[in-house]
């Protein structure tokens, strides 16, 4: 008896996994059938934004040509010394060559300018360069 009890057991659970199993089969087909039905408006809707991302693109690369040309054009106009130097002092800073005076002092190292670098840097026809960090300066006269 108690083999068929335990063989009984087992018959029970097992048809009960296979209950279960079915259900989770079921809830996938179901699942699925509703992905196959929305499949054609999700590719739609992908597409439509791949479309805007495609526009949105080449609007950037054309800007991205159109600001290539200008800093040609203004590279040109700049001395060779001067162009040289502004190269260098990019490889050497990490990109940042050329810093803004906030406050009346250097936005990349916080240093206070020089009253007389000021004056020099205020009229804007001399390359200033900070005492410290070594980076040109500039003057915005927009926000000063």
């Amino acid at each position: 008896m108690n083999e068929i009890d335990g063989v009984d057991k087992l018959l029970r659970s097992t048809e009960d996994r296979l209950l279960e199993l079915e259900g989770e089969i079921e809830t996938a087909r179901a699942d699925l059938a509703t992905r196959e039905a929305s499949l054609p408006a999700e590719t739609a809707e992908h597409e439509e934004k791949l479309k805007d991302w495609r526009t949105a693109q080449r609007s950037i690369d054309s800007e991205l040509e159109s600001a290539g040309k200008e800093i040609r054009k203004l590279e040109a106009q700049i001395p060779p010394r001067d162009r040289a130097e502004f190269i260098r002092l990019l490889e050497k800073k990490g990109g940042l060559a050329i810093v803004r005076v906030i406050n009346n002092s250097c936005a990349a190292c916080h240093v206070k300018i020089r009253p007389a670098a000021l004056q020099i840097l205020k009229v804007g026809r001399e390359i200033v360069y900070c005492d410290s960090c070594k980076r040109i300066l500039y003057w915005d006269t927009q926000t000063s």
